[in-house]
Order: C-alpha cells, then sequence, then structure tokens
C-alpha cells in the first residue's frame, strides 16, 4: 500500500517537470523570435550612395558596315552580236541616254533598208489597184451623174407642173420612172468607181503591207538595241567586254554606280531596332582615320534576316558630307537614338525591382531609406536617366540595394564624403 503511494508520487513529478520543461521551452522560441526580430529591424547596412546630378546625356548605338552607291545597275545589250564600237571605259562618267558601245549592224542595215523598200512596193500596189477603178469606170461615172442630175431636175420641174394642175398624174409618174432608174444607175457606177478594188484583192495587198511594216519596226528595234546606252549617269565600275567580243543578249557587260552618292549598309540588333527612326543623325568613322562624317538614316527593312545569334534587321545610311569613301569601304557607325541637355541621371547600379516588379530607386534621407518609383528615360554608357517628381537634384541615391531591402532600412554611406 505504501510502495503504491510512492509509485503514484514519482509519477506526478515527472508529469509536472515535463509540463515545466514544455512552457519554458515555448518561453524561449517566443523571446528568440522577439529577439530576432528587434534584430533584423534594427540591422544596419553599410551601402555606397551617389548623389543625383543633372548631365547631358544620350543614347548611341554602335555598330559597323559595308560602303555602297546609293544607286548601281548592270548594263546588257538586247540583242547578241559581235562589238563594233566602244565610247567609254572604265572609270569614265557617263550621262543617262549616252551610247556606251554598239554592235556590228551592217547586215542589219542592209535588212532594214530590203523591208524599206518592200513597204513601198505594196503601198504602190494599193494605189495601182485602186487607180484602176478610175480608169476603168471614169467616163461612164460621168456620164451617169449628167443623166442623174437632168432626171433630177426634170422629176422636179414637173411635180411643180403637177402641183399647178398643168400635166396629170400619169404624166408626173413618167417622170419620175425615169427618174428613179437614172439614180440607180448613177449609184451603181458611182460604187464601182469609187470602190474598185476593195473586194478580196485589195485584203490580200493589205497583209502584205501589214507584214512588211511589222518586219521594219523589227528591224529598227534591232537597230536601237545594238546600241548600248547609260541608263542613268555615273561611273562605269566595271567593264566585262572588248571590241570584237561576241556578246550575249542580256548578259551584263557594264555596270554604273553613283560612287559620289554613297550609302552604308548595317544591321542593328532585333533588341534596338525600335530605337532607329528614319532621319536619325548619324556618324561615320573609319578604324584608324580620324576624320568622322555626318550621315542619316534612309531606309529601314520591314522585314528582319537572321544572323548567327539574333535576328537584326537591314538598316541603310546615307553619307550627306563630303567624304573619301569609295565602296566596299568597311566603317564603323554610331547612332544617336537620343539625346537631352539636362537628364536627371543615376548609376545603373542604383535601380531596383520591387516584390510588384516595378521600377524604383532608394534614397538615402536620415539615415534610413526611402523608395522612390520612377520611369527609365536615356540610356547612356554608364548612366540612366531616371523621371520621378519626388527625386532631386542632390539626393543620395543607395548603390546596390541587396533583395532584403526595404523602405525605412537603416543605411550607413561607405562613402567617405557622406
Amino acid at each position: 500500500m505504501e510502495n503504491n503511494k510512492k509509485r503514484k508520487m514519482r509519477v506526478n513529478k515527472k508529469r509536472v517537470f515535463t509540463v515545466v520543461g514544455i512552457f519554458l521551452l515555448l518561453v524561449f522560441i517566443v523571446y528568440v523570435g522577439i529577439s530576432g526580430s528587434k534584430k533584423e529591424n534594427n540591422e544596419k547596412f553599410y551601402l555606397k550612395t551617389e548623389t543625383v546630378k543633372i548631365e547631358e546625356l544620350s543614347s548611341t548605338i554602335f555598330t559597323s558596315g559595308k560602303v555602297e552607291s546609293n544607286e548601281k545597275r548592270n548594263l546588257s545589250f538586247d540583242m547578241s552580236g559581235k562589238v563594233k564600237k566602244m565610247y567609254f571605259n572604265e572609270g569614265d562618267f557617263v550621262k543617262k541616254g549616252e551610247i556606251i558601245a554598239e554592235l556590228d549592224t551592217d547586215i542589219l542595215l542592209k535588212q532594214i533598208r530590203n523591208a524599206k523598200l518592200n513597204v513601198a512596193i505594196n503601198q504602190k500596189n494599193i494605189e495601182k489597184l485602186r487607180m484602176s477603178g478610175v480608169i476603168n469606170y471614169e467616163s461612164q461615172y460621168k456620164n451617169s451623174k449628167i443623166n442623174y442630175d437632168n432626171a433630177k431636175k426634170s422629176y422636179e420641174d414637173n411635180l411643180q407642173l403637177f402641183n399647178d394642175g398643168v400635166i396629170s398624174e400619169s404624166q408626173l409618174t413618167e417622170y419620175k420612172n425615169a427618174f428613179n432608174i437614172s439614180e440607180n444607175e448613177y449609184l451603181s457606177v458611182k460604187k464601182k468607181y469609187e470602190g474598185y478594188g476593195n473586194g478580196i484583192d485589195l485584203e490580200i495587198l493589205k497583209l502584205q503591207l501589214e507584214n512588211s511594216e511589222t518586219l521594219l519596226n523589227d528591224l529598227e528595234n534591232d537597230m536601237k538595241n545594238a546600241q548600248l546606252i547609260a541608263s542613268m549617269d555615273g561611273t562605269i565600275t566595271e567593264k566585262l567586254f572588248e571590241i570584237g567580243d561576241y556578246v550575249v543578249e542580256n548578259q551584263k557587260i557594264i555596270r554604273i554606280e553613283t560612287i559620289d552618292s554613297l550609302i552604308v549598309k548595317i544591321n542593328i540588333s532585333q533588341y534596338d531596332i525600335n530605337d532607329i527612326k528614319k532621319g536619325q543623325k548619324v556618324i561615320i568613322s573609319r578604324n584608324g582615320d580620324t576624320e568622322e562624317f555626318e550621315g542619316k538614316v534612309t531606309k529601314i527593312a520591314s522585314i528582319a534576316s537572321d544572323s548567327s545569334q539574333s535576328s537584326v534587321v537591314p538598316v541603310e545610311v546615307e553619307i550627306i558630307t563630303d567624304n573619301f569613301y569609295k565602296p566596299n569601304y568597311s566603317v564603323d557607325v554610331e547612332i544617336t537614338t537620343q539625346s537631352s541637355k539636362e537628364a536627371k541621371v543615376v548609376p545603373y547600379e542604383a535601380l531596383y525591382k520591387d516584390e510588384n516588379d516595378k521600377d524604383c530607386i532608394f534614397i538615402l534621407k536620415n539615415g534610413k531609406s526611402k523608395k522612390i518609383y520612377i520611369q527609365k528615360g536615356i540610356n547612356g554608357a554608364l548612366l540612366i536617366e531616371v523621371i520621378a517628381n519626388e527625386l532631386n537634384i542632390g539626393d543620395s541615391v543607395i548603390l546596390n540595394p541587396p533583395v532584403e531591402f526595404k523602405e525605412g532600412s537603416i543605411v550607413e554611406s561607405l562613402n567617405d564624403d557622406k
């Protein structure tokens, strides 16, 4: 009995110790949590700062390209033949419409003379056929015309007498019948006189004339095609034939270029192309040269093309100042996409994305951080323009704020002047 009492007392003591231990452990956890929270809230960050300034800032894209003529054309003869004459050589300047070279046309000239003769003969044959009508029916035509005029006058005179009651209707009918007969005879002869040869004979002669005129026209066009004519003002930069050479129709033999009007072809990354606009100022230079020349963006391709790394968009730049460049020179290109003489700038290290993925920066105010939401402006090489009404010139912006950084954090500047 007594042993049972002792055993129960030992069990109760163990329970008391267990409960007390758990209680103390909870108190310790709460204490540690509170202490940690206070320590976290009171943590001091040692960070660099930079002063907000006003500076002239520009955003520039750097690339390279190749110089080309603003306009160039390949020329060829529109017919085959042997080159007989050449009026210009490589390096010469030609004006639009000038003859550069000619093919041998001796045989062609003979063919043109024969074709002209055939046209003239066919024209004479038609004229001869039509004149036959005059020869065969002229006398008969004149007599029928006299008879017709007399019968007409006689009928009209007797019609008046009939109306006056002088002659009878039967007498008037005789005059009318005579008039109708002479009229029909006159019209028949007139048709033969004026329309002689309008039948199948004339149609054959007309077809022969048309065929001869077509042949002559083709030969005269060949004569024009035997001349190589400049289609634009420019310099001959390539000549691929000599006198006596046989050239084939549409074979490229001459290149004309505007070497005094040059462009630069460049490729702009798909990530930068939205900043490129027609008319933008461009600075063009060549590696090793001290001189720079001015240009402007004149053409932006409507589609991108693939490159080894990413898609690019072809762009053309016109060189607008006097220069010594030649086609196929490699040059460096600078395109200023944005500029401002009074931009409010901070280092890129000051930029921060908050938990809502919004752009902001932190300024140091009375030893603590203050968050200011900003809008990005011009991107410079080391500085970026920031737009925010709350941000003032001379404010100290905090650089490289850590991920756990937030508004109200205690900050001590590592700068010597802070």
